[in-house]
């Protein structure tokens, strides 16, 4: 007997590791630089460039960016910054994992330590942690009708599951300018930038995907002049962009992940040939995953009143969305400034990123735990030292709501959008207000028996021969017209027939006739 069958694609990721490494590296200062006095703030981040498979392991390669401000000695250029990078180049243990499996890398970076060494060398030291994963393509046949009836009477179920329908990566670009306001000098050189995405909205539509936020974007610069006195800028870019995704719909449930990879600064002259235009060029990540709720209703069970039917069974695995949420975590706290470091003049920047620490699945959502880190960069009362920078850690916790939540749940927690805000309170003191965004996908996975295949055998007519001729059957609890034709080879029409029966429904307590004869002339 042929079966009708549908495929159900999903995305699984069984192949998983972590791993954390540590960074070690020397960096003298460019001859063009001064000499270093004091550190004054850093930045880093990591860049993947290349995953590979192979058996048991995975090749990461990529970079530590990082940027150094530093105090030289030199009086007309006091404040100064270095950039460079550290190649990253890692071999991680992935249990199983196969040579040209689809593989992913994500890199945090947990801790930058750059300190001097002497006056023109500086050390930098990071801990990276790594999570290396497989993704596999899995498509699983379900069995949802059969082609020719013959005499069969089949059950069928509901089942809800939770199909991918796209996995893609792509990239925005992102082009804009800036222009100085008035009052402010032009530019002579950028000695500092601090960029940050915050995305308003990602929203599906038909074949294309609709993209708002915007770039924080902070300028520390050198103005022209005698002095070339430092100046600062603080702007908001907002940009709205659709990206191409033919097949994509209103109703898919997206898991889209689109982060900054790089952002290029250009000084550029205004109509009146002033360099008074910071031009942007900034390049987006986009790593989407599009998936659909679909009702799949799967033949579960079947028989014949004129054959045996033996359906064989095959485990398969299978996703169902539990929920898709977002939460806006508010935090806050204060920070003091210590006795050795200078006071505060005027706040300039602040900027940071949030770590999810713990998450814990409750009865009706998860409890989220993490720690907010801001780097604050403030003018100092002190001369010497005109610039200096502050981390403050913030502890915060969230719960999401997130309705039946199960035991066999896979949960994604991301930090989306952080809003920052820096006031100063006295000279020694800083408040600092912040709003992060945190969305969790909860994913339930689950296996079930499905009929892969019929074999067709004769009629057992010993079994036949035990059945009564005629019985007077009282329904039980649980029991379905389906069930009772199935345990007395008789159809659903043949019961409904005889007992005049309209519909399919049945409650416990009621009596049917059932009579062997009828499904001796289907045997024929």
């Amino acid at each position: 007997m042929e079966l009708i069958k549908k495929n159900i694609h999903m995305m699984v990721n069984d192949k998983k590791t972590i791993t954390q490494i540590t960074l070690d590296d020397d960096m003298n200062v460019p001859d063009n630089r001064p000499d270093m006095i004091n550190i004054i703030e850093t930045k880093g981040d990591i860049t993947i460039d290349e995953v590979k498979a192979n058996d048991n392991q995975a090749l990461v390669k990529g970079n530590l960016n990082f940027l150094v401000m530093y105090v030289g000695d030199s009086e007309e250029r006091r404040i100064q910054s270095i950039e460079g990078k550290i190649p990253l180049e890692e071999y991680i243990h992935i249990e199983d994992l196969k040579s040209g499996d689809l593989l992913k890398a994500n890199a945090d970076l947990e801790d930058l330590r750059i300190g001097i060494i002497n006056s023109r060398k500086m050390s930098i030291q990071a801990i990276v942690t790594i999570e290396g994963m497989s993704e596999e393509m899995l498509e699983e046949e379900v069995s949802v009708d059969v082609a020719e009836k013959d005499g069969a009477e089949f059950w069928k179920n509901p089942m809800e599951i939770m199909e991918l329908r796209m996995n893609k990566k792509d990239m925005l670009r992102i082009k804009d300018e800036i222009a100085l306001p008035n009052g402010k000098n032009n530019i002579y050189e950028i000695v500092w930038k601090d960029i940050a995405l915050n995305l308003k909205e990602i929203k599906l539509l038909s074949n294309k995907i609709n993209v708002c936020g915007s770039l924080a974007v902070f300028v520390l610069y050198r103005g022209e002049g005698d002095e070339n006195k430092l100046e600062w800028l603080g702007e908001e870019i907002a940009f709205t962009k659709e990206l191409e995704c033919v097949g994509s719909s209103e109703s898919m449930i997206p898991d889209i992940k689109i982060k900054l990879k790089n952002c290029d600064m250009e000084i550029k002259a205004d109509y009146d040939g002033e360099e008074r235009i910071i031009g942007l060029d900034a390049v987006l990540d986009v790593d989407m995953k599009l998936y659909e709720e679909e009702e799949v209703e799967i033949v579960e069970d079947i028989y014949s009143t004129s054959k045996e039917l033996k359906p064989l069974m095959n485990k398969c695995r299978f996703n169902r969305l539990i929920g898709n949420n977002m939460a806006k975590c508010r935090i806050s706290g204060r920070m003091r400034i210590k006795g050795e470091e200078p006071r505060i003049l005027q706040i300039c920047n602040g900027s940071g990123k949030a770590r999810i620490d713990n998450v814990e699945a409750e009865e009706n959502g998860l409890a989220i735990e993490g720690t907010l880190e801001i780097q604050v960069l403030y003018v100092s009362v002190d001369d010497n030292v005109p610039f200096f920078s502050k981390m403050i850690q913030i502890p915060f916790s969230q719960h999401i709501d997130m309705n039946h939540m199960k035991e066999n749940a896979v949960y994604k927690v991301e930090p989306g959008t952080l809003q920052i805000n820096t006031t100063m309170i006295d000279s020694e003191e800083m408040e600092v207000k912040a709003v992060l965004d945190l969305t969790v996908m909860a994913v339930e996975e689950f296996e079930k028996e499905i009929i892969c295949q019929i074999s067709e055998e004769p009629l057992d007519f010993e079994r036949i021969e035990d059945i009564a001729g005629i019985v007077v059957y009282m329904v039980k609890e649980g029991d379905s017209l389906w069930s009772i034709g199935k345990n007395y080879l008789l159809s659903v029409g043949d019961i409904k027939e005889l007992n005049g029966l309209e519909s399919d429904v049945v409650k416990k307590g009621d009596r049917l006739i059932l009579c062997k004869n009828v499904g001796r002339q289907m045997m024929g």
